[in-house]
Protein backbone atom coordinates (compact mmCIF):
# COMPACT_ATOMS: atom_id res chain seq x y z
CA UNK A 1 0.00 0.00 0.00
CA UNK A 2 1.77 3.54 -1.26
CA UNK A 3 -0.83 5.65 0.91
CA UNK A 4 -3.28 5.86 3.83
CA UNK A 5 -6.28 8.44 2.83
CA UNK A 6 -7.69 9.85 6.83
CA UNK A 7 -10.73 11.08 7.72
CA UNK A 8 -11.91 12.35 10.91
CA UNK A 9 -15.51 12.48 10.33
CA UNK A 10 -17.87 14.02 13.32
CA UNK A 11 -21.08 14.79 12.32
CA UNK A 12 -20.52 15.62 8.52
CA UNK A 13 -22.76 13.76 7.20
CA UNK A 14 -23.88 16.16 3.98
CA UNK A 15 -20.33 16.31 3.08
CA UNK A 16 -18.92 12.81 3.62
CA UNK A 17 -19.91 11.52 0.35
CA UNK A 18 -18.46 14.61 -1.42
CA UNK A 19 -15.18 14.19 0.27
CA UNK A 20 -15.23 10.12 -0.69
CA UNK A 21 -16.38 11.07 -4.02
CA UNK A 22 -13.35 13.25 -4.45
CA UNK A 23 -10.68 10.12 -2.95
CA UNK A 24 -12.24 7.91 -5.89
CA UNK A 25 -11.78 10.72 -8.07
CA UNK A 26 -7.91 10.33 -7.83
CA UNK A 27 -5.71 9.61 -10.70
CA UNK A 28 -3.60 7.94 -8.49
CA UNK A 29 -4.77 4.82 -6.87
CA UNK A 30 -3.24 2.82 -4.65
CA UNK A 31 -4.53 3.95 -1.67
CA UNK A 32 -6.27 2.89 1.27
CA UNK A 33 -9.14 4.50 3.11
CA UNK A 34 -9.79 5.31 6.80
CA UNK A 35 -12.66 7.22 8.06
CA UNK A 36 -12.77 7.93 11.60
CA UNK A 37 -16.18 8.26 12.91
CA UNK A 38 -15.56 10.84 15.98
CA UNK A 39 -18.81 9.64 17.73
CA UNK A 40 -21.23 11.26 14.81
CA UNK A 41 -24.91 11.16 16.07
CA UNK A 42 -25.92 12.16 12.27
CA UNK A 43 -25.86 9.07 10.77
CA UNK A 44 -22.54 9.71 8.41
CA UNK A 45 -20.65 7.02 9.57
CA UNK A 46 -23.26 4.93 7.95
CA UNK A 47 -23.37 6.70 4.93
CA UNK A 48 -19.19 6.20 4.53
CA UNK A 49 -20.04 2.72 5.60
CA UNK A 50 -22.15 2.32 2.65
CA UNK A 51 -19.34 2.99 0.40
CA UNK A 52 -18.92 0.18 -2.49
CA UNK A 53 -15.09 1.20 -2.64
CA UNK A 54 -13.41 -2.14 -1.13
CA UNK A 55 -10.39 0.21 0.10
CA UNK A 56 -12.72 2.18 2.27
CA UNK A 57 -13.06 1.27 6.11
CA UNK A 58 -14.95 2.66 8.94
CA UNK A 59 -13.98 2.79 12.92
CA UNK A 60 -15.78 4.05 15.26
CA UNK A 61 -14.93 5.51 18.76
CA UNK A 62 -16.32 8.05 21.53
CA UNK A 63 -15.75 11.77 20.50
CA UNK A 64 -12.44 12.73 21.23
CA UNK A 65 -11.82 15.59 19.33
CA UNK A 66 -10.08 15.78 15.52
CA UNK A 67 -6.91 15.11 16.70
CA UNK A 68 -7.39 11.82 18.31
CA UNK A 69 -9.27 10.73 15.41
CA UNK A 70 -6.25 11.68 13.21
CA UNK A 71 -3.88 9.48 15.62
CA UNK A 72 -6.63 6.51 15.86
CA UNK A 73 -6.06 6.35 11.66
CA UNK A 74 -2.62 7.12 12.12
CA UNK A 75 -2.52 3.94 14.05
CA UNK A 76 -3.72 1.82 12.16
CA UNK A 77 -2.41 3.09 8.38
CA UNK A 78 -0.38 0.76 6.16
CA UNK A 79 0.63 3.38 3.85
CA UNK A 80 4.34 4.69 2.99
CA UNK A 81 2.72 7.63 2.93
CA UNK A 82 0.03 9.43 4.57
CA UNK A 83 -2.84 12.48 3.91
CA UNK A 84 -5.58 13.84 6.15
CA UNK A 85 -8.86 14.94 4.23
CA UNK A 86 -11.19 16.40 6.49
CA UNK A 87 -14.77 15.49 6.37
CA UNK A 88 -16.16 18.62 4.60
CA UNK A 89 -13.30 19.41 1.99
CA UNK A 90 -12.47 17.74 -1.61
CA UNK A 91 -9.00 17.01 -3.44
CA UNK A 92 -9.04 17.76 -7.35
CA UNK A 93 -8.56 14.56 -9.09
CA UNK A 94 -4.18 14.56 -9.50
CA UNK A 95 -4.22 15.79 -5.82
CA UNK A 96 -2.56 12.54 -4.68
CA UNK A 97 -0.43 11.95 -7.72
CA UNK A 98 1.19 15.56 -7.93
CA UNK A 99 1.70 15.75 -4.20
CA UNK A 100 3.49 12.14 -4.24
CA UNK A 101 5.40 13.53 -7.38
CA UNK A 102 6.90 16.06 -4.97
CA UNK A 103 7.31 14.15 -1.88
CA UNK A 104 9.75 11.15 -3.64
CA UNK A 105 12.14 14.43 -4.37
CA UNK A 106 13.43 14.15 -0.88
CA UNK A 107 11.25 16.09 1.33
CA UNK A 108 9.23 14.86 4.65
CA UNK A 109 5.78 17.13 3.87
CA UNK A 110 4.57 18.76 1.17
CA UNK A 111 1.94 21.28 1.66
CA UNK A 112 -0.19 22.09 -1.33
CA UNK A 113 -2.27 24.88 -2.56
CA UNK A 114 -5.68 24.82 -2.58
CA UNK A 115 -9.43 27.20 -3.47
CA UNK A 116 -11.67 28.51 -0.54
CA UNK A 117 -14.80 27.83 -0.45
CA UNK A 118 -17.75 29.74 -1.21
CA UNK A 119 -16.04 31.65 -3.40
CA UNK A 120 -14.63 29.04 -5.18
CA UNK A 121 -11.29 31.76 -5.27
CA UNK A 122 -6.80 30.42 -5.78
CA UNK A 123 -5.34 31.37 -2.45
CA UNK A 124 -1.95 31.23 -4.17
CA UNK A 125 -1.78 35.11 -4.93
CA UNK A 126 -2.72 35.59 -1.08
CA UNK A 127 0.17 33.12 0.44
CA UNK A 128 3.11 34.26 -1.99
CA UNK A 129 2.13 38.20 -0.91
CA UNK A 130 3.63 36.79 2.60
CA UNK A 131 6.81 35.46 1.35
CA UNK A 132 5.76 32.00 0.33
CA UNK A 133 6.74 30.29 -2.89
CA UNK A 134 7.64 26.75 -4.45
CA UNK A 135 10.31 24.30 -3.40
CA UNK A 136 12.35 23.23 0.17
CA UNK A 137 12.00 24.92 3.16
CA UNK A 138 13.86 24.29 7.10
CA UNK A 139 12.90 26.69 9.97
CA UNK A 140 16.54 27.72 11.45
CA UNK A 141 17.40 30.41 13.48
CA UNK A 142 17.82 32.79 10.78
CA UNK A 143 13.98 32.42 9.46
CA UNK A 144 12.17 35.31 9.85
CA UNK A 145 9.46 35.03 12.49
CA UNK A 146 7.04 36.18 9.95
CA UNK A 147 8.02 33.80 7.32
CA UNK A 148 7.77 31.01 10.10
CA UNK A 149 4.13 32.07 11.12
CA UNK A 150 3.18 32.52 7.29
CA UNK A 151 4.70 28.64 6.67
CA UNK A 152 3.27 27.25 9.70
CA UNK A 153 -0.26 28.62 8.80
CA UNK A 154 -0.31 27.34 5.34
CA UNK A 155 0.26 23.75 6.44
CA UNK A 156 -3.42 22.18 7.01
CA UNK A 157 -4.25 18.64 7.65
CA UNK A 158 -6.51 18.01 4.36
CA UNK A 159 -3.87 19.55 1.85
CA UNK A 160 -0.46 17.84 2.85
CA UNK A 161 1.11 14.64 1.93
CA UNK A 162 3.62 13.33 4.55
CA UNK A 163 5.86 10.06 4.93
CA UNK A 164 4.15 8.29 7.48
CA UNK A 165 6.96 7.58 9.35
CA UNK A 166 8.07 11.38 10.08
CA UNK A 167 3.95 12.06 11.46
CA UNK A 168 4.31 9.12 13.98
CA UNK A 169 8.50 10.63 14.46
CA UNK A 170 6.68 13.67 15.82
CA UNK A 171 3.68 12.06 17.77
CA UNK A 172 0.74 12.69 15.77
CA UNK A 173 -1.59 15.31 16.33
CA UNK A 174 -2.03 16.75 19.90
CA UNK A 175 -5.34 15.37 21.40
CA UNK A 176 -4.77 16.32 25.58
CA UNK A 177 -7.69 17.37 26.85
CA UNK A 178 -10.04 16.95 23.90
CA UNK A 179 -8.29 19.83 22.17
CA UNK A 180 -10.45 21.41 19.21
CA UNK A 181 -8.10 23.70 17.57
CA UNK A 182 -4.26 24.06 17.00
CA UNK A 183 -3.38 20.09 17.24
CA UNK A 184 -2.21 20.44 13.43
CA UNK A 185 -0.12 23.10 14.25
CA UNK A 186 1.58 21.16 17.41
CA UNK A 187 2.55 18.46 14.96
CA UNK A 188 3.72 20.95 11.98
CA UNK A 189 5.58 22.67 13.96
CA UNK A 190 7.98 20.12 15.34
CA UNK A 191 8.29 19.50 11.69
CA UNK A 192 9.41 22.68 10.48
CA UNK A 193 11.96 22.28 13.27
CA UNK A 194 13.62 19.04 12.59
CA UNK A 195 12.37 18.20 9.00
CA UNK A 196 12.85 19.69 5.48
CA UNK A 197 9.39 20.52 3.89
CA UNK A 198 8.31 21.27 0.08
CA UNK A 199 5.66 23.83 -0.45
CA UNK A 200 3.68 23.23 -3.75
CA UNK A 201 1.59 26.37 -4.78
CA UNK A 202 -0.26 24.55 -7.65
CA UNK A 203 -3.98 24.79 -6.04
CA UNK A 204 -4.56 20.84 -5.69
CA UNK A 205 -8.01 20.72 -2.82
CA UNK A 206 -11.20 22.11 -2.42
CA UNK A 207 -11.62 24.02 1.35
CA UNK A 208 -14.98 24.71 2.32
CA UNK A 209 -15.49 27.06 4.85
CA UNK A 210 -19.81 27.06 4.17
Amino acid sequence: MKISVIIPLFNKAAYIERALASVAAQTFTDYEVIVIDDGSTDGGAAVAANSRDPRVRVLSQPNTGPGAARNRGLAGASGEFIAFLDADDEWLPDFLLRALAVLESGASLVGNGYYEYPNGNSTEQFWRRRGLNDGMHRLSAKTSPRFAVHLLAYLSPWSILARTEVIRRWGGFYERGRCLYGEDSFLFLKILLNETIAVNMQPLARYHRE
